[in-house]
């Protein structure tokens, strides 16, 4: 006795169901794999546009922390304002009559390009006699 027996012949009904996929299941399958590929391709446009306004902001906060020192040691700033930078000056009420005495200048420094980009530079200044 033949411990090996031949297996029963399959109806094309039955070897189609359990040898492949229907084409439902093929379209259902292309489906979400576009629609998972759509969702990773924005969020690697996203990504590359929030890298790119670090890297901005981070040059520009460098390009600032250059202008505050300068204005601070009452070296000249003119030669690093570009057309991309404001700068405004206005001398604070000290309360103070004294002639020969101090006071605090406020200097407003704006990127034009970028208005959330800005700071303030407050420098003790002594009055003209």
């Amino acid at each position: 006795m033949s411990i090996l027996r031949p297996l029963p012949a399959r109806s094309r009904s039955t070897c189609r169901r359990a040898c492949g996929f229907a084409l439902i299941e093929v379209l259902i399958a292309a489906a979400i794999a576009a629609a998972v590929l759509v969702a990773c391709a924005n969020a690697l446009s996203s990504s590359v546009r929030s890298a790119k306004a670090v890297t901005e902001a981070h040059a520009a906060l460098r390009q600032a922390e250059t202008i505050a020192a300068r204005l601070k040691a009452g070296a000249p700033v003119d030669d690093l304002l570009d057309e991309d930078w404001t700068l405004t000056r206005t001398r604070l009420p000290s309360g103070n009559s004294n002639r020969g005495a101090t006071y605090l200048e406020d200097i407003h420094v704006i990127r034009d390009t970028n208005p959330k980009i800005e700071f303030h530079v407050y420098v003790v200044r002594k009055a003209a006699p």
